[in-house]
């Protein structure tokens, strides 16, 4: 990467993330594969916040396989608790598929209280853990 070096520190950093992921959704939708020097930005943002950037998909793609994975394995060291590692949520996108429903039930069932879900703090995407998931699956079907 050529050019100025950019330097952030504490919460600028996961600001630049999100604002970033937003750009890449957006990018994405609009069938554009992010360049090289963006994705080599993502992949160094990407490890500068593993917390955040596990939270943030397209950022993840963006950054590559190399920097994912040594995000997750990160979040993993650092998210651990008495009985293990912290489980990774998923987006309401990934929810869905994974639930067979659109997204906006997925949305409307996390803010009624129906599924238990946390508004992330950067991005304020709902936030899913699987077993939360597999749950109010559980009860939709019952």
């Amino acid at each position: 990467m050529t050019g100025p070096e950019l330097l952030l520190r504490g919460p600028d950093v996961g600001q630049v993330a999100a604002a970033l992921e937003l750009a890449l959704r957006t990018h994405r939708r609009d069938g554009h594969a992010p360049g090289g020097q963006l994705r080599d930005v993502a992949a160094r943002i990407a490890l500068a916040v593993p917390l955040v950037a596990a939270c943030l998909p397209a950022l993840l793609d963006a950054a590559g396989a190399e920097a994912a994975a040594a995000v997750r394995e990160q979040v993993a060291g650092v998210a651990g608790s008495k009985t293990g590692t912290r489980p990774t949520p998923l987006g309401v996108s990934e929810a869905s598929r994974r639930a067979g429903v659109s997204g906006r039930a997925v949305r409307a069932a996390a803010a009624a209280g129906r599924i238990k879900a946390a508004k992330h703090r950067v991005t304020g995407q709902w936030m899913i853990t699987v077993a939360d998931l597999g749950e109010w699956m559980e009860q939709r079907a019952a």
